[in-house]
């Protein structure tokens, strides 16, 4: 708790709006972490805390990593279904989760074109520069990959012709 609460008033003394709470690896989402999360946004007027319950959908279904991805896709969303009544303010739909790491041009087409038709969805991602030196390297995240999905005109141009507003 008490780290918690120093990183949230971190974030307030440098005048940053803070929209959500949230955590790394989603460790808010265990019982006990996920009561004292919610009393915090309360008691510094954050509105929302994430809930990163991502529905199953077909394109999750092919590759190499789908069998371990998904159970722990599974054991996410048992943790969310049980904390779901007490994050009062929170996205309609969250995805993401499954293809951490690579949500390379191709994967990120997939994800966009089965999101739900209304509501809002937050996207996890991790867009960023490779760096040889870092300690994360045994993740298997493509930093770079991400972020120049993200950036790519034909991504642009798909989220304009399906009306997906950005916020």
């Amino acid at each position: 708790r008490a780290e918690l609460e120093a990183q949230i008033r971190k974030v307030l003394r440098h005048k940053i709006n803070a929209s959500h709470l949230d955590s790394h690896q989603h460790l808010h989402m265990f019982p006990q972490i996920l009561d004292t999360t919610i009393r915090l946004a309360r008691k510094y007027r954050i509105p929302a805390v994430r809930l990163p319950r991502e529905t199953i959908r077909l394109y999750m279904f092919n590759g190499h990593r789908t069998v371990r991805r998904m159970l722990q896709l599974l054991t996410l969303n048992i943790f969310c279904r049980l904390g779901k009544k007490t994050i009062s303010q929170r996205t309609d739909h969250f995805a993401g989760f499954f293809l951490s790491g690579n949500l390379h041009k191709q994967n990120l087409q997939k994800l966009l074109q089965s999101l739900p038709p209304n509501g809002t969805c937050e996207l996890m991602c991790h867009p960023g520069l490779d760096d040889s030196n870092t300690p994360y390297s045994h993740w298997g995240y493509h930093w770079s990959n991400e972020l120049t999905a993200l950036a790519d005109p034909e991504i642009t141009d798909f989220l304009r012709k399906k009306g997906i507003r950005l916020i």
